[in-house]
């Protein structure tokens, strides 16, 4: 019975650990303008997600063959693939960039930036860019199988 009591102590509790956690998020996207640039990020490379699945299904029927099974494997190993894509080139170049930023603001500060607010901020929107560009393209390509 005790343990019952533990589990639904800390089940009452996932909607405000949730909430707050939320709230944070909101705060470092607003912080490191991520929230504008993962807009954009979603947009295009759902375009491109899209695109690759019209092309793939325009490639098949022009070699005359559109076998339903071959061409959900074809999109999925493209949602796949665009996923992955996305998300490790965005990384990169979003991790780049901001730590960048951050030293250069440091620099004119003449403080370390690595605990703080902005540091914190800094590294959730390189993740949270990384992942709107992975998912978006996959989630297009496969909406469009």
């Amino acid at each position: 019975m005790k343990h019952k009591d533990q589990i639904t102590a800390l089940v009452r509790k996932i909607p405000d650990v949730c909430g707050r956690r939320l709230r944070t998020l909101k705060v470092y996207l607003k912080i490191s303008g991520a929230k504008d640039i993962s807009e954009r990020y979603f947009v295009i490379n759902a375009f491109d997600g899209a695109m690759t699945m019209l092309g793939a299904t325009v490639g098949a029927y022009m070699a005359g063959s559109i076998d339903p099974k071959l061409m959900v494997g074809v999109g999925l190993g493209a949602s796949l693939a665009l996923g992955v894509s996305g998300f490790s080139g965005a990384y990169l170049t979003e991790k780049a960039m901001r730590e960048r930023e951050i030293k250069e603001l440091e620099k004119a500060m003449f403080t370390n930036l690595e605990n703080t607010i902005i540091g914190n901020a800094s590294r959730v929107a390189v993740i949270w860019v990384a992942l709107i560009n992975g998912i978006s393209p996959a989630l297009a390509a496969t909406a469009s199988i």
